[in-house]
């Protein structure tokens, strides 16, 4: 009788840098510019682009927007881990760095705004403590085809929220 291994895999979740690049490029799970765009952001301090990684391999990211003229202030944004690497922790460990990033930045709570019908996302954030607060938001969504074109599509988001003083 075999048994198969059941080893975790190592995560590594941290901010991003110039040396991720290639990396972001070669998953090609962005647009063009996507890393470069959100590196130069981060310059600034108040918006952190996180990346997630699985035994080395880069596997997803996040992002902690605390910019003044931020709606949801600190937001977490663009969560995402590659289908493939999923139910392995990395949302988790993510999600986490960001709380703690926002609670030392001095934040009392942190948001996010997500699509109603994510069914992937939602069950995700209910189990990290995350509240539905009743209100929405309108945004508008890039759509990426499969021939690369883009396309932009409304759509209203769900708004989440979580204290950061609970279990500090």
């Amino acid at each position: 009788m075999s048994q198969q291994s059941t080893k975790k895999p190592v995560i590594d979740v941290r901010l991003a840098t110039e040396d991720d690049l290639a990396s972001l490029a070669e998953a090609g799970r962005a647009e063009k510019g996507f890393g470069e765009e959100n590196l130069k952001l981060q310059e600034g301090g108040d918006y952190l682009f996180v990346l997630g990684f699985l035994d080395g391999t880069l596997a997803g990211w996040v992002v902690l927007d605390s910019r003044e003229d931020t709606e949801l202030r600190p937001e977490m944004r663009n969560l995402l881990v590659y289908p493939e690497h999923r139910r392995q922790g990395l949302g988790i460990a993510l999600s986490r760095f960001l709380e703690r990033a926002a609670a030392e930045q001095g934040f009392d709570e942190i948001q996010l705004a997500v699509d109603p019908d994510n069914p992937a996302a939602i069950p995700l954030y209910i189990n990290l403590d995350y509240s539905p607060t009743g209100h929405h938001r309108t945004v508008v969504r890039k759509v990426v085809a499969k021939d690369g074109s883009v396309s932009e599509q409304e759509g209203r988001d769900a708004v989440y929220r979580k204290s950061l003083r609970i279990n500090a």
